[in-house]
């Protein structure tokens, strides 16, 4: 919502901010709205796409436990303005026929960290910049999903942390940009962002090797192999002397091994009670925190011949791909369409033991468990499909004619179409829906019942004439699909169970 040229703007900002702090709940100071309908009211439909009667669709905001954070925190905050100037300055050395415009730049950076102020306030969190014009941006609390500190060697130097806060109602990060870790009270503000101190529970570590490295790059590594010992090969025959040159890719490589070893040596996940923390970063650090009620979506990928994998966890809340400290106002309040929009979140690579994560973090992030170690045996899924064949297949024939020179590839597209259509399995079990799929890396995709804000079923042409349809699930905050369970005869048997769980959730 945006209001234009008024002629009053601070002094509504200021009866806006009132009117959230008089309708939050008494409980509201230390934690949001818990999301969800409130007992014994109707579902309110959504758009399924066909003329049959849709699941409810859910408030956009998250579940959260009633935990009391205590007192909030305020204060006003300002950017430093070194680390911010260093970045173009070096630029403005190292491109320096491009004068102008870095100096431009070095300006404009000056500029916006002296006319910059966040306020951390009782409700909200936010930005305000003023010199030839005024703008303001605010999350308030109870929108908040998680956020992350970021430290890199400017930032070390001048004792500067960049606070980066996701909310579900904006396509940008609210960034603290370079404010002094001496003016900000860390455990106070992490109260402030609904996320209480607490001991951990457990941590989940990386566990880097080489083999593990090829593993998991394996495409990547393989084709680029190839075509450096390709070229290298044809320089030799070219020049002799050319031969020498096989060395560089070799120092190369194993500097990237040293560098990895080093990296994920500082790579970790931490589970509390009730929120998860994650450490990655070597020279540039990121620290991340997240409740386990705004993680939306777990995905485990295995790779290759070995136990290892990547966990990564989707949390609440998208953004688009060029924001941050030096993005135009403009940018940072635009509304999250079309392409290039990312869920928050993070990740951990080379874990070991990935089976024994499959059901134990789920459990972990519904706050069944406090740890994955204490994670409760496997129950009974209630239903199991498969996608058909047929349709992958028909809509690959008909590409391929369409782009005549594919046809040539038909031999192997065909067979590896039917082979990934018949690696993927879509269950549903008493507490989570989950969706495999792969070949080589074999991915899980798993959404616990709760974080489901809405559910569509769809029939296309394909569907109708080989019997099957779709069904497509979508969690808070979400434009695009979380998952999609397509081309199963079973889909209407899916779509009635998920919506009972739907419907019953408290």
């Amino acid at each position: 919502v945006g209001f234009r040229r008024l002629r009053n703007g601070p002094a509504m900002s200021q009866d806006i901010e009132q009117v959230v702090a008089r309708m939050a709940r008494p409980s509201s100071a230390t934690q949001p709205e818990t999301s969800g309908q409130v007992e014994g009211d109707a579902a309110t439909p959504v758009d399924t796409g066909n003329e049959e009667s849709s699941a409810a669709s859910r408030s956009a905001e998250p579940k959260r436990a009633e935990i009391e954070l205590g007192p909030r925190w305020t204060a006003q905050l300002r950017p430093v303005v070194g680390p911010a100037v260093v970045p173009p300055l070096i630029a403005l050395f190292a491109l320096f026929p491009l004068f102008p415009l870095w100096v431009i730049q070095i300006i404009s950076a000056v500029i916006t960290a002296k006319c910059t102020v966040y306020r951390v306030g009782e409700h909200s969190v936010g930005e305000q910049f003023q010199f030839l014009s005024r703008a303001e941006r605010e999350f308030s609390y109870g929108k908040i999903t998680g956020f992350v500190v970021r430290e890199n060697p400017l930032d070390r130097a001048w004792k500067t942390q960049t606070i980066s806060i996701w909310s579900i109602g904006s396509s940008q990060p609210l960034e603290l940009a370079h404010v002094s870790r001496g003016e900000v009270d860390f455990p106070a503000l992490q109260r402030n962002l609904g996320i209480p101190g607490t001991e951990p529970a457990e941590e989940i570590r990386s566990h880097f090797s080489v083999p593990r490295m090829i593993l998991a790059t394996l495409p990547l590594q393989a084709s680029v192999g190839v075509l450096v010992v390709a070229t290298l090969l044809l320089m030799w025959l070219v020049n002799p002397w050319f031969g020498t040159a096989l060395l560089l890719p070799g120092v190369v490589y194993l500097g990237v091994i040293a560098y990895r070893r080093i990296y994920y040596r500082h790579c970790r996940v931490t589970l509390h009670g009730s929120h998860a923390e994650a450490r990655d970063g070597w020279m540039w650090r990121n620290h991340y925190r997240a409740r386990y009620e705004n993680v939306k979506r777990l995905e485990l990928t295995r790779y290759p011949g070995c136990d290892a994998g990547t966990v990564r966890f989707l949390v609440a809340g998208e953004h688009q791909p060029g924001g941050g400290q030096y993005a135009t106002r403009k940018q940072k309040n635009q509304a999250p369409f079309g392409l290039g929009i990312n869920s928050y979140g993070f990740q951990i690579r080379y874990v070991e033991c990935l089976d024994k994560y499959d059901r134990a973090l789920d459990d972990c992030l519904a706050t069944r468990s406090p740890a994955p170690s204490e994670s409760p045996s496997n129950l009974t899924p209630e239903l199991v499909s498969r996608p058909a064949v047929a349709n992958s297949v028909v809509k690959l024939l008909v590409l391929s004619i369409l782009i005549f020179p594919l046809t040539i590839f038909l031999p192997i597209t065909v067979p590896w179409v039917i082979v990934a259509v018949r690696r993927r399995r879509y269950v549903v079990e008493p507490h989570r829906v989950l969706l495999f799929r792969g070949i080589l890396y074999r991915r899980q995709i798993s959404i616990l019942h709760d974080r489901i804000d809405s559910i569509r079923r769809h029939q296309g042409l394909l569907g109708k004439i080989f019997g099957n349809g779709n069904v497509t699930l979508y969690t808070a905050g979400s434009s695009k699909p979380d998952l999609q369970l397509t081309d199963t005869r079973n889909w209407n048997e899916i779509y009635s169970l998920l919506q009972r769980h739907y419907q019953s959730k408290p």
